[in-house]
C-alpha cells in the first residue's frame, strides 16, 4: 500500500523515541493524522515522561497534528484497555494505528550514530503465548551496508 494514502496515528509520549518514530514515518511518506497520548487523570501529566498536559498540546500544535488524549489513573490501571478503546475509536475515524494489540516495540536499524545501516530483507510475524499473548517481528535475513 502506498504510504501517502495511509492515514496513521502515532503513539505519542512527547519524548525522543516517539519523536524520532514520527520523523522517520514522515520521511517515508506516511501521513500522520493524529497523536495518541495518555495522561494521569489525577496529575494531568503524561504517564510516561511526566510532562505537563499543556506541553503535550504545545508539541501537537507545533507539529500541526491533532492530539487525541486519554486519561488513566496514576497507577495506570486499565491502561491497556483504554489504549485498545482509543485505537478502536480512532479506527472509526478512518485512522490506522498499525501494531498488534496496542503494543509496539522497536528495532533501530539506522541513525546518525550508526556507521553502517542494517538492511532488513526478510521477516516473519510470530505470535507467542506465555504470561500474555504477544506478537513480534522476527528479523530473519539482514545485511549491513556502508553509508
Amino acid at each position: 500500500m502506498d504510504p501517502a494514502k495511509m492515514n496513521l496515528i502515532s503513539s505519542w509520549s512527547g519524548g525522543k523515541d516517539s519523536c524520532l518514530a514520527l520523523y522517520k514515518a514522515r520521511q517515508q511518506g506516511y501521513q500522520i493524522r493524529g497523536l495518541l497520548n495518555f495522561i494521569s487523570a489525577a496529575y494531568k501529566r503524561c504517564c510516561f515522561h511526566g510532562l505537563a498536559n499543556e506541553l503535550m498540546h504545545a508539541q501537537a500544535h507545533s507539529l500541526g497534528i491533532p492530539l487525541f488524549q486519554k486519561a488513566v489513573p496514576p497507577d495506570m490501571a486499565g491502561y491497556e484497555e483504554q489504549f485498545k478503546f482509543a485505537v478502536i475509536e480512532l479506527k472509526t475515524r478512518g485512522l490506522c494505528p498499525c501494531g498488534e494489540n496496542g503494543e509496539f516495540h522497536t528495532f533501530v536499524y539506522d541513525g546518525p550514530i550508526f556507521k553502517k545501516k542494517i538492511n532488513i530483507w526478510q521477516t516473519a510475524k510470530i505470535l507467542r503465548a506465555g504470561f500474555w499473548k504477544h506478537w513480534f517481528l522476527d528479523i530473519k535475513v539482514y545485511a549491513t551496508e556502508d553509508k
